[in-house]
């Protein structure tokens, strides 16, 4: 508050006559020129008097001057007591006080008399040393330590709020008085049993529905049960204690549950549990609509090439299946379907998916599993390229393509080792292609089928010779291996004509490997047309 006036001399005294009949001074050194004085007193929403007295220069004193002053609210509200209801009885001697969140309070102060004229009403004094019980808290609730109320007393009970946060402290107004009084000598003691709601959790928007109820003990049966601080959407079923009902925001809640028995007069007792709303979920679906493979192969392993996908819910997901045929399941973490079925035929497998929230959401889908009976080992059965020899920048054409049979058509057919300019139809397994090279070559034949998984067989190789001038002759020739220097020799049944005509060769192609060198020649013998330029 500030005091305006002029010539003020060395010291003024200002003095406040609370409504309560109090009277506190002060004594400020001020100059002599001030003209304005600041005092700070808190007496919100209080009418008072104040009067102040000021020394003249020569040391005498001035008359009072008395004025009235209603201070301004500060902007603190007063709690509203919640626990233990007002006028009740048969309280615990270990009760629970609550009230409600006080606007602009971030402090409050419990005071428990056993007169009401005990209780402060200075809104200038919290503490209360007469008071049972005087505790500055940050919460709205306190449950008093057991023994601390007497058994069979009538107790009186308030709470103050206020703002710690500034210097000084703004001090707000007290809640109204209200009175308990706690179970009678030798009843028996009335108390909540249950520590935690069961389940502990709800979901926004979806039902909750108790597992398990409140339980209590001592008193008289039946109870007749209530709560305060639950969120918005719920409530508590009076005769059995379940906890019920739709939350609609998210959030902790600091739940008071409080049961009344039925002697007379009656016991009550109270008890906080904490309680937690999580926001909505979103429902849980299985976005796949087929395996992946589709198909398996009795007696052959099946491996998903991609597991089975949901999506909504809280993850992680636990997945399994019914009606697979048998020697399947699924993997109950990834959700990918593995096994070696037994039986052949088309199968509609239910796939469920289950979360991991509380309550927990589930989802089912049907998919089809098409199972073929097992098939014959995938075996190549050409023995070799037909025809078997190739010629330098000539166009090989297969006259006949290579030969499979088991496993599961259409096969994929693929080489490797062949000389440049050489490939394999995929389709038909013919060998086609104009050779750049000369030389032997072991190529390597690779045949895939259509199954799940999928066979192969693999065989090779053959031989190409490469292209050299050979000697021709009018006769009948043929071909000598080795010879034991390392060299094929032509030989004719006439011998030399005396011309001496050397025709090339364009290929001369041998059996594959040619076996052992030293043994007798088993490649087809070869006939010279003179002028052919050709055998």
């Amino acid at each position: 508050m500030t005091i305006f006036g002029s010539s003020f001399a060395s010291c003024a005294s200002v003095y406040w006559d609370l409504a309560d009949g109090t009277l506190e001074g002060y004594s400020i050194p001020i100059s002599f020129s001030t003209s304005a004085l600041t005092v700070t007193k808190n007496f919100a929403n209080q009418t008072a008097s104040w009067k102040v007295q000021v020394m003249n220069p020569n040391g005498t004193l001035s008359n009072w001057a008395t004025f009235q002053v209603t201070a301004q609210s500060s902007g603190i509200a007063a709690p509203a007591l919640s626990l233990p209801p007002d006028g009740s009885t048969g309280i615990s001697t270990s009760p629970i006080f609550s009230w409600n969140l006080a606007n602009g309070a971030k402090n409050y102060w419990l005071t428990v008399a056993t007169s009401a004229a005990v209780l402060p009403t200075n809104i200038s004094t919290s503490s209360c040393p007469s008071c049972t019980l005087s505790i500055p808290l940050t919460t709205t609730s306190y449950q008093v330590p057991a023994g601390k109320p007497s058994i069979g007393q009538k107790y009186y009970w308030q709470v103050q709020s206020y703002d710690k946060s500034g210097t000084p402290s703004i001090l707000g107004p007290y809640s109204a008085q209200w009175s308990f009084t706690t179970e009678e000598p030798g009843a028996s003691a009335l108390s909540v049993t249950t520590s935690s709601f069961d389940p502990p959790t709800a979901t926004v928007g979806t039902a909750y529905g108790a597992q398990q109820a409140m339980a209590a003990s001592g008193g008289t049966i039946p109870y007749t049960w209530s709560v305060s601080g639950q969120p918005s959407g719920m409530s508590i079923n009076a005769s059995t204690g379940a906890l019920y009902g739709a939350p609609t925001a998210a959030g902790t809640f600091n739940l008071t549950v409080t049961v009344r028995d039925s002697s007379s007069p009656q016991l009550t007792t109270s008890k906080v549990l904490s309680f937690a709303v999580v926001g909505a979920i979103t429902a849980i679906s299985i976005t796949t609509s087929s395996f992946n493979p589709p198909t398996a192969t009795v007696g052959t392993a099946y491996g998903a090439q991609q597991a089975v996908v949901a999506t909504g819910g809280t993850t992680p997901y636990t997945w399994s299946v019914s009606g697979q045929p048998s020697g399947m399941s699924m993997n109950a973490t990834t959700g990918a379907l593995y096994g070696a079925p037994t039986a052949s035929g088309t199968f509609n497998l239910t796939v469920t998916a289950k979360d991991s929230s509380s309550p927990q959401l589930t989802a089912s889908k049907v998919v089809t599993l098409t199972v073929s009976p097992a098939t014959q080992t995938l075996s190549i059965t050409s023995t070799g390229f037909s025809p078997t020899t190739g010629t330098v920048g000539v166009g090989y054409s297969a006259q006949q393509a290579m030969m499979a049979t088991g496993g599961t058509t259409p096969y994929t057919w693929s080489v490797s080792g062949q000389p440049s300019g050489m490939l394999i139809n995929a389709s038909s397994g013919a060998l086609y292609g104009a050779p750049t090279a000369s030389g032997t070559f072991n190529i390597t034949v690779t045949v895939t089928d259509s199954s799940s998984p999928a066979a192969d067989d693999i065989v090779g190789a053959v031989v190409h010779c490469a292209p050299r001038d050979l000697a021709a002759f009018d006769h009948e020739h043929w071909i000598q291996p080795n010879n034991g220097n390392g060299r094929n020799r032509v030989f004719g049944a006439a011998g030399h004509d005396g011309h001496g005509w050397h025709h090339p060769i364009h290929m001369v192609c041998l059996r594959p490997a040619e076996r052992d060198v030293n043994q007798p020649f088993v490649g087809r013998a070869l006939r010279h047309t003179r002028g052919s330029g050709h055998v």
